[in-house]
């Protein structure tokens, strides 16, 4: 027996992709989330050994919390993508797609100002997800338009 996918839809299969790309990057950076760090780019705050190692180093542990709850967002939200596409809450999908717009423009700003240049690969891969979801959603209207037009 061979697991296949419930929905056929373009706007589910979106999320789906988008959810375990998240979920997984999550989980990595629960586990390690200097490697997290490593495989997206951005510098190790553990790294550093300079002659006021002893002065950062209190900031250095608080950057990696702050990276573990982070990936343990991402890990959730990638536990809520699989979920909603598994059972089409199409209302869910609707609602990601103005707000992962939101999250591609404060990284892109984060890009910008804060001169971290891997936060607009993440942005990108945001707004390509939100533009891939909203027009599953469109593709899947029309179809399902379609559809009902033809039983008339």
């Amino acid at each position: 027996m061979t697991w296949q996918y419930p929905h056929k839809t373009w706007a589910s299969l979106s999320m789906f992709v988008f959810g375990v790309v998240a979920f997984l990057a999550g989980a990595l950076g629960i586990i390690s989330p200097i490697t997290a760090n490593k495989v997206n780019n951005f510098p190790d705050a553990t790294d550093y050994h300079g002659p006021h190692w002893k002065l950062l180093e209190p900031i250095s542990r608080s950057v990696i919390s702050l990276a573990r709850a982070s990936n343990m967002a991402a890990f959730n939200m990638g536990a809520y993508y699989i979920l909603s596409s598994i059972y089409n809450i199409r209302a869910f999908f609707v609602w990601t797609v103005p707000f992962r717009c939101v999250t591609f423009s404060v990284f892109m700003y984060g890009a910008y100002t804060d001169s971290h240049t891997q936060l607009a690969t993440i942005a990108v891969m945001e707004l390509i997800g939100a533009i891939a979801t909203g027009v599953g959603l469109y593709v899947d209207a029309k179809s399902q338009r379609k559809k009902v037009t033809q039983k008339q």
